[in-house]
């Protein structure tokens, strides 16, 4: 992303800058403006000059440290080294060797 020069107070914004569209224009060009929305900007899409909806990039939600700690427990002890995945999963070194199970 490009940082965003104020140039009255000469301070760089790394935050996206809102475009205006109207709904004309988003839905004839949606595949430039997805790219757009993709490359990080955020779009206002506009009825008769008011805005109606705001087009954001889909952020992924991230998974807090120790989220799944209740599902995991007794696990601690596991040696997961230890195990020959092959031969556990036999299909695994057929797909990947071309071998037989």
């Amino acid at each position: 992303m490009i940082p965003i020069l104020d140039q009255t107070s000469q301070n760089t914004y790394a935050e996206p800058m809102e475009k205006f569209v109207s709904v004309y224009d988003f839905k004839s060009k949606l595949s430039q403006h997805l790219g757009l929305v993709e490359a990080g900007d955020e779009l206002v899409v506009t009825r008769n000059g008011k805005p109606i909806a705001k087009v954001v990039p889909y952020l992924t939600p991230k998974l807090k440290l120790g989220a799944f700690r209740e599902e995991m427990k007794g696990w601690e002890d596991v040696d997961f080294d230890a195990i020959d995945w092959f031969e556990v999963f036999p299909e695994w070194k057929a797909s990947l060797f071309g071998e037989e199970k």
